[in-house]
């Protein structure tokens, strides 16, 4: 499937998901949302939108799952909209399948604006979720307010663009780490880049990951930061959404919009090599632990972390040496070793993969460094 159209499916699997494990309630369902997607999928905004005229079903079919669905939050009925979600990701992969590559790349501009909407909804469930786990939790205090702050990347092996901001907070650092010795020194817009140290020049993807995970490390001057994945575009005030939906958290992140169970996750990446292995001893230690399923997984394109959390630090700690044991858990290890220290944080009800302060896509403003 084409990327918005794989969304689709993923989004929709999500929302069942939260559904069955209760995160979701009915009354909170976004029918709309999801009555205008099953439009641009399947019903008559699909086939204008292909410039095709549409048989006399299609119509039908948008209607008949707005009153089904409007029924199920009627009636309360979560085992209903279940069922009546699980026939619209059949029909909807057994449509896309019989459509021409023509029509399927036509609709990818459509599906975009109702899929941030419906991950929306998703990225509220699983916030939801982590908030009731730690009982309504809040910090003691802004993390911000008079701290010295920086916005960090890492670009590194000759690969990747920079993007400039949109917005930029003139009182913070925006630092670039490189291996380029070449832009030691240098600036590009707001970006100011730095080597990386001799030892970690010596292995540069290791950095990366180094650089990322560890900011209190190569940042220590710094009581903040946020971390930005290299291809993400800042798009509006960082602070702002540290205020909204921090929660005086030391730790602040994204929800992922398309997994939140580890194991799952783990057993989906299953590879025949060595780092298979790594990966089922994993699997086995977590359940022994008692690491719970379904506790949720992050994304990682934007991290807030206070650099003088001691706590913090330990679990930073504890998802380096997962990475380390195995490679899979770059992305997946921070959960663990989030439950494993008892350690409280906070997610960003938003879809990640758009928003009004991070954009991870086309952008127009951009500075290609290795050009």
């Amino acid at each position: 499937m084409l990327r918005y159209e794989q969304k689709v499916v993923d989004i929709i699997s999500r929302l069942l998901l939260a559904l069955e494990q209760g995160s979701l309630e009915l009354k909170d369902f976004p029918v709309e949302d999801i009555v205008n997607l099953i439009d641009s999928a399947l019903g008559g905004a699909m086939w204008n939108g292909i410039g095709s005229r549409p048989q006399e079903v299609f119509p039908h079919m948008v209607e008949e799952y707005r009153m089904g669905l409007a029924r199920c939050i009627e009636l309360n009925d979560v085992g209903r909209c279940i069922q009546i979600l699980r026939l619209l990701v059949c029909q909807y992969q057994c449509f896309y399948t019989a459509m021409g590559r023509e029509e399927q790349l036509h609709r990818e501009k459509t599906l975009r604006s109702l899929l941030l909407k419906t991950g929306n909804a998703y990225a509220e469930a699983q916030s939801r979720a982590l908030q009731q786990r730690q009982e309504g939790w809040r910090g003691e205090k802004n993390l911000l307010q008079g701290g010295k702050g920086a916005v960090y990347t890492c670009l590194v092996k000759g690969e990747g663009q920079l993007p400039l901001p949109e917005y930029r907070n003139v009182l913070w650092d925006y630092i670039c780490f490189t291996d380029r010795k070449d832009l030691d020194g240098k600036k590009a817009g707001a970006w100011e880049f730095r080597l990386l140290s001799e030892e970690d020049m010596q292995h540069p993807a290791d950095a990366y990951y180094k650089y990322k995970v560890k900011p209190y490390e190569m940042l220590g001057e710094y009581d903040f930061s946020f971390w930005v994945e290299p291809q993400v575009q800042i798009a509006g005030p960082l602070e702002q959404f540290y205020e909204i939906y921090g929660r005086n958290a030391s730790f602040v992140c994204f929800p992922s919009y398309d997994q939140d169970d580890l194991y799952d996750a783990l057993a989906m990446s299953m590879t025949e090599d060595e780092e298979n292995i790594r990966r089922r001893r994993k699997l086995m230690q977590y359940r022994k632990e008692g690491f719970p399923a379904h506790y949720g997984l992050i994304n990682t394109q934007l991290m807030f972390r206070s650099h003088r959390d001691e706590g913090l630090k330990r679990v930073m700690e504890d998802w380096w040496r997962e990475m380390h044991d195995c490679k899979a858990l770059v992305d997946y290890g921070f959960s663990y070793a989030a439950w494993k220290n008892g350690f409280r944080y906070a997610l960003c009800g938003l879809f990640a993969e758009s928003n009004q302060y991070i954009v991870n896509g086309d952008i127009d403003l951009e500075v290609d460094i290795y050009q």
